[in-house]
């Protein structure tokens, strides 16, 4: 007994993870190729927002470069740039997961790492810091096209 599923559903079963799907079903690859094929001749636009993280010279001794944060009371300011920087993407980047309205509240860290100039990420869960340093961080990110943004990412998963 054969039972036909519809390309969306298979969509959906391969963002999951299930990449084998792709072996048994030579109509469901040339879809997927079609859909690349589309980002790749009209990528996706998102806009984003960048915030930066300094220690302030002024409250720290001069010795001081790399601190525990846990047992410093010295917290750094954060100053969110307020205009927006657009980039288009054609593929191969998994972006993170997309909400209704079109933000992606947990990017990941291969589009930080493409966004943020450096590659000087500030993570929270690090202990030990570098206080001399300029750290930057994404505060958001928003996909023009929210249905075209799903897909994306259903097409290159996390």
């Amino acid at each position: 007994m054969t039972i036909y599923l519809p390309n969306d559903i298979k969509l959906i079963i391969y963002s999951y993870g299930c990449k084998e799907i792709l072996i048994f079903d030579s109509d469901f690859y040339k879809y997927i190729q079609k859909l690349r094929e589309d980002f790749l001749l009209n990528p996706l636009t998102i806009k984003y927002w960048l915030e930066t993280w300094e220690y302030p010279f002024n409250k720290l001794p001069r010795a001081y470069t790399v601190i525990n944060k846990l047992n410093s009371n010295i917290s750094p300011h954060r100053n969110i740039d307020n205009s927006f920087n657009e980039m288009e993407i054609s593929g191969f980047i998994p972006l993170g997961i997309i909400n209704d309205l079109g933000e992606i509240p947990n990017p990941s860290l291969d589009i930080k790492c493409m966004l943020i100039p450096d590659n000087v990420i500030y993570s929270r869960a690090q202990i030990y810091i570098t206080t001399n340093v300029q750290y930057y961080d994404i505060h958001k990110i928003v996909v023009d096209d929210i249905k075209r943004g799903k897909i994306y990412c259903k097409l290159w998963s996390i």
